[in-house]
């Protein structure tokens, strides 16, 4: 008679696939200096900067961010994660070193254009908080990343309109002040980047013992590429189990013989 092995416990690795990487349809930050501000004369980058301590006048930057959405090749329900990407250029001495600090990522509440006289400051208007990534002295000439999957699983059901993001100090006036310049989209290979990766279904994984044997089992349909994994605890190390797997009645199938310590076991790409 088969049984559950109570000493084994499945475990199992987040759906992975190719990613969709999408680049912005518009992008401009703002400067604010004094009152409404205007776009920056900057087209080649995004600045997000606060008020220094010291300054009697407002003078700060926000950027805001929109990407087409309407190419995704899936529905909101496939949606595995979103990631938005952005690369930290060195800063432009003339405006100051790179202070750093948390950059606050906002979804934007309205619609916004790009000419030659807008956006102005007025037009940064939150509708939620989708948290915040910090910006380090080494940031300079990397890549920088923020998750915002249930923004735009929430842009692609339509949940709410997708009026893109911006991006921001915590208020516009900081100390220690923040200042930090990403490259826009007008920058061939370093503009912002918005990487979507679809859920793939997981196979089950069946784990049963009869007598000595431990027999583990997945379907053949729908597992291509994925790898059965062991490892001691949950949290890993996660090592390719170097058993054989043989085909029977439409299932993978690795024994091996009854384990006397806990094993977890995974199916992962």
């Amino acid at each position: 008679m088969k049984r559950l092995i109570p000493a084994l416990i499945l475990a199992v690795a987040p759906a992975s696939a190719e990613p969709v990487t999408l680049t912005p349809e518009k992008d401009s930050d703002v400067y604010s200096y004094p009152g409404d501000g205007n776009p920056t004369s900057s087209s080649f980058s995004l600045g997000v900067s606060s008020t220094p301590p010291d300054s009697v006048t407002l003078h700060s930057q926000k950027s805001l961010i929109q990407f087409d959405l309407s190419s995704l090749p899936f529905p909101a329900s496939e949606i595995g994660s979103a990631v938005l990407r952005l690369y930290v250029f060195p800063p432009d001495p003339t405006y100051g070193a790179l202070y750093p600090g948390d950059v606050h990522v906002r979804r934007q509440a309205v619609e916004w254009s790009v000419t030659a006289t807008t956006p102005k400051w007025p037009a940064f208007q939150s509708a939620a908080e989708m948290g915040s990534f910090p910006i380090v002295e080494a940031s300079a000439n990397q890549w920088v990343q923020h998750d915002i999957t249930s923004t735009v699983t929430g842009w692609v059901e339509g949940a709410f309109p997708n009026h893109g993001l911006f991006l921001a100090p915590l208020t516009d006036r900081m100390t220690p002040g923040l200042n930090v310049t990403f490259a826009s989209m007008e920058v061939p290979g370093y503009e912002p980047q918005l990487v979507v990766t679809r859920k793939v279904p997981l196979p089950p994984l069946a784990i049963q013992v009869a007598g000595g044997t431990v027999t583990l089992q997945w379907p053949v349909d729908g597992s291509d590429g994925w790898v059965l994994e062991r490892a001691g605890s949950p949290g890993g190390p996660w090592t390719p189990d170097t058993a054989t797997a043989s085909i029977s009645g439409g299932q993978w199938q690795v024994q091996t013989s009854a384990l006397a310590t806990r094993e977890f076991f995974r199916l992962a790409k």
